[in-house]
């Protein structure tokens, strides 16, 4: 999915083109985004965003987990600064958004543990750093 939107699923008709981009110029039978969703990698779900209104048609990752180490991936290949990753955690910057409150914390507990300092190693020099004081 992609890295700049800050939520587990995308609008169907989007996330299919970018899914279909991959191997493009195929009839719906032969589509990735239809053989994913087929072999459960992708689930087509409703979002219901408002009382009385009209749901709407999303894509998402079928495995919280799963879901949680590509989201993780993008969001550091986007965001991390390898030379100064405390400077990826200052407030306003697209990572600490993950940390601005307990309850956000709580809600993205499994995508913040996708980014331990276990993760970390891959992707900077350093062995130890901690984003939260």
């Amino acid at each position: 999915m992609h890295s700049t939107e800050r939520t587990r699923w995308l609008p169907y008709e989007k996330a299919k083109k970018s899914v279909d981009a991959i191997l493009p110029g195929k009839d719906y039978q032969h589509t990735l985004s239809r053989h994913l969703i087929v072999e459960g990698v992708l689930a087509e779900d409703l979002l219901y965003l408002q009382r009385g209104k009209k749901p709407k048609r999303i894509l998402r990752f079928s495995y919280e987990r799963f879901a949680d180490h590509r989201i993780a991936k993008l969001m550091l290949e986007t965001h991390l600064d390898k030379k100064n990753p405390e400077r990826s955690f200052k407030n306003g910057r697209p990572l600490a958004a993950f940390f601005k409150d307990h309850y956000t914390y709580w809600l993205n507990q499994g995508l913040i543990g996708a980014t331990t300092a276990r993760n970390f190693s891959m992707w900077t020099a350093r062995t130890r750093f901690t984003p939260c004081p």
